[in-house]
C-alpha cells in the first residue's frame, strides 16, 4: 500500500506543478501583452501633441476611441490576471489538502495493510452496545415466539371447548322443542286414544252380552255395533296420521312384556303353565314416530337417522293367575 500512496503523491505534485507551469506562462503572456498595450498608449499619447495640427477634427476623435478601446482591453486583461492568479490559488490549496492527507495516511502506517488481509473491525464501546442490544433482541424474539405457541395452544383448545359447548347447546335446544312438541301434542293425541279405548269396551261388551239377551232386535244390534265399529276406525285413521302405530302383542298364552304392556286385570286359572300368561288384550299399546326437529342424529353404523320411536301408551292386557284348587 506504500507505493500506491507514494506513486499517487508524485502524481499530484507532477500535476501540480505542470498546472504552476502552465499558469505561469499564461500570466507571462498575458503580461506581455499588457506591456506592450501600454506603450502603444504611450507611444499614441506622444505622436498626438506633434501632430494635431496636421491632422482634422476627424482623425483626432478616431484616435480617442483607439485610446479608449485600448484602456478598456487593458482592464479587462488586468480583470483575467487576477481571475488566472485567483484559480492558481484554489489549486494550490486543494493539492495542499490533498499531499497533507496523502502524508497523514502514511503517517497513521496504513500502508502497512494488504490487500490480502482483511480489515479487522475496532471493538468500540458503540460495537459492544450494539451486540448486546442485538443478544437482547434475539432473546426477546425467542420468547415472544414462545409466547406465541402458547396462545395459538391455548386458542386452539379453547376453539375445540367452544365448539363442543356449541354442539352441547344445540343439542339441548333440539330436545327442548323436540320434548316441548311431544308435551303438546300429546294431550289432543292421548284424549282421541281415551276415546277410542272407550268406544272400542262399549262394542267389545255390546258384542259380548247382546248374543245373552233374550227377545233383541238383530237388526239394530247390528246397525248399532256397525256404526260404533265405524268409529273406532274413524279415530284409528286419525292416530295414524300422526304417525301413531297400534302395538297389539297380547295374544293368549303369549309372555307378559313389562316394557310394552300393563295389567289391568287379573284372569284366575287353575294351571300353572298359564300362570302369569296373557289372557287377552283390553286395550292396545301405541308407538309414536317423531321426527328430529333440529338436525338428523347419527346412529352407531354413521347413518343419519331423521326419526325415533316413542312409547305414548302400554298395551292394556288381562294376565292370568294361577289359583290351586282345595281337594
Amino acid at each position: 500500500m506504500s507505493w500506491f500512496f507514494s506513486t499517487s503523491q508524485k502524481l499530484e505534485n507532477q500535476q501540480l506543478e505542470d498546472y504552476k507551469q502552465e499558469k505561469t506562462e499564461q500570466t507571462v503572456d498575458v503580461t506581455e501583452q499588457v506591456v506592450e498595450t501600454t506603450e502603444q498608449v504611450t507611444e499614441t499619447k506622444d505622436q498626438v501633441p506633434d501632430t494635431i495640427e496636421q491632422h482634422s477634427v476627424e482623425q483626432i476623435e478616431q484616435i480617442v476611441q483607439r485610446l479608449h478601446e485600448e484602456k478598456q482591453k487593458a482592464a479587462e486583461l488586468k480583470q483575467t490576471i487576477e481571475q488566472l492568479q485567483s484559480l492558481i490559488e484554489e489549486k494550490d490549496k486543494k493539492l495542499k489538502e490533498q499531499a497533507e492527507l496523502i502524508s497523514q495516511h502514511v503517517a497513521e502506517g496504513k500502508e502497512t495493510v494488504t490487500p490480502e488481509t482483511p480489515k479487522q473491525p475496532e471493538v468500540t464501546p458503540e460495537n459492544e452496545t450494539a451486540d448486546a442490544v442485538k443478544e437482547q433482541l434475539k432473546a426477546l424474539s425467542e420468547l415472544v415466539d414462545a409466547r406465541m405457541k402458547e396462545l395459538i395452544a391455548d386458542r386452539t383448545e379453547l376453539s375445540t371447548k367452544l365448539d363442543a359447548k356449541t354442539t352441547q347447546y344445540e343439542e339441548l335446544i333440539a330436545r327442548v322443542q323436540e320434548d316441548r312438541y311431544r308435551k303438546d301434542k300429546v294431550k289432543i293425541l292421548r284424549r282421541n286414544i281415551n276415546l277410542r279405548n272407550l268406544v272400542s269396551s262399549v262394542l267389545d261388551d255390546y258384542q259380548h252380552e247382546t248374543p245373552k239377551m233374550a227377545g233383541h232386535d238383530t237388526a239394530a244390534a247390528t246397525f248399532l255395533e256397525t256404526q260404533l265399529e265405524k268409529i273406532v276406525e274413524k279415530i284409528d285413521a286419525d292416530l295414524r296420521q300422526e304417525m301413531l302405530v297400534p302395538l297389539v302383542k297380547g295374544v293368549e298364552g303369549s309372555d307378559f312384556d313389562a316394557e310394552h304392556q300393563e295389567i289391568v286385570e287379573r284372569q284366575e286359572t287353575d294351571n300353572p303353565e298359564l300362570d302369569g300368561k296373557v289372557f287377552r288384550s283390553v286395550a292396545p299399546g301405541y308407538v309414536w314416530t317423531l321426527p328430529y326437529i333440529f338436525k338428523p342424529r347419527v346412529n352407531e353404523n354413521g347413518e343419519e337417522v331423521y326419526t325415533y320411536n316413542f312409547l305414548l301408551r302400554s298395551e292394556d292386557v288381562i294376565t292370568y293367575k294361577y289359583i290351586k284348587k282345595e281337594e
